[in-house]
């Protein structure tokens, strides 16, 4: 919720800092970084731990970064805080996406962490239409209060309801930059970055163009943000059955197959493979706000963003396609 409530909220917060509109997708950016350096920086120096003490502590480490969001009292004050708060998302979802696949039964792994993905994207079709709402009618500051509480309340469900698991003993730092030589992986997470990057170049400014573009009122945008998340969702649940049937190479135009792709390239690095998912995911994130942040700073219209997200998911389109390509030729060869 807290990666894309801020989308909804551009506006209010560029207006109570007093920059612009490209200046606050900066603030997106900041938040995605802190993904991109945590994710496989904190996933090397916590495998060998518990999953549910590294998920604690992962949450931790995000509630404070939003409260501390929610205090800012400049621009450069919110700047750190969202890199902060971004700090160990990606480690999160790469443990939760490892525990997920642990804790499910034989061939059910895709199913368990496509079920855990739709947590974020059921969070986008309540949490970040309310946040927006709160947002806009009570203070920006109020929404990251909001996420900051969801925040407690997952530390006391974890704490509750995850079972104590064994680090990765064979975990090392050896092992992980092993994968770092595997061209399939780096393949998908290229087309993580790129091609996710398309979807942030559109999602990223779509509260302000909707308003100045289309000439919706503020009180109209959490619904469609609701609507916006309302795809996600189902797309994340056909994921699920996409992953079913068809091959791993067919299915890496969404998130929870990725993850899955990833975790099953890993080997005895898992949990590093996981989160970098994540990491291609934020480095999707940081560059498509940014890139199409760039017309918008030259003074072209507000639409001029989704074309730049067009293009991005044209060249991610085209990479996954030669990967699959890729990929069926490695099963041939296997084969015969």
């Amino acid at each position: 919720m807290t990666e894309f409530v801020i989308m909804g909220l551009l506006p209010d917060i560029a207006g109570s800092f007093q920059v612009s509109i490209a200046e606050v997708g900066h603030v997106i950016s900041a938040y995605a970084l802190g993904v991109v350096v945590g994710a496989p920086i904190l996933t090397i120096f916590t495998s060998r731990y518990s999953p549910k003490k590294v998920l604690l502590a992962l949450m931790a480490l995000f509630t404070v970064g939003n409260a501390a969001s929610s205090f800012a009292s400049t621009y450069d004050l919110l700047f750190v805080s969202r890199f902060l708060a971004g700090l160990p998302h990606g480690a999160f979802f790469g443990v939760g996406a490892v525990v997920a696949s642990r804790l499910a039964d034989k061939g059910k792994a895709a199913a368990a962490v496509a079920a855990m993905f739709s947590g974020l994207t059921i969070a986008n079709v309540v949490g970040v239409p309310l946040g927006t709402y709160v947002g806009h009618n009570f203070g920006w500051r109020l929404a990251f209060v909001m996420v900051s509480f969801i925040g407690l309340l997952t530390i006391l469900a974890i704490a509750r309801w995850i079972p104590i698991m064994e680090g990765n003993p064979k975990g090392s730092l050896k092992n992980d930059l092993v994968l770092l030589r595997k061209v399939d992986l780096w393949l998908g997470l290229i087309i993580t970055a790129i091609g996710f990057g398309g979807f942030f170049a559109w999602f990223s400014y779509i509260t302000p163009m909707l308003m100045n573009v289309t000439g919706f009122q503020a009180s109209a945008i959490p619904w469609i943000m609701a609507t916006a998340g309302l795809g996600m969702t189902v797309g994340n649940h056909f994921a699920m059955i996409l992953l079913t049937f068809c091959t791993g190479a067919n299915s890496l135009a969404m998130g929870a197959p990725i993850q899955v792709f990833l975790i099953g390239h890993s080997q005895e690095s898992e949990t590093f493979g996981a989160s970098l998912g994540q990491a291609g995911f934020n480095v999707g994130n940081a560059l498509g706000a940014f890139l199409a942040g760039i017309p918008l700073s030259l003074g072209y219209a507000l639409y001029s963003a989704q074309y730049v997200g067009a293009a991005m998911a044209l060249v991610g389109s085209l990479i996954a396609a030669f990967l699959c390509y890729r990929l069926k030729g490695e099963q041939r060869a296997a084969v015969s």
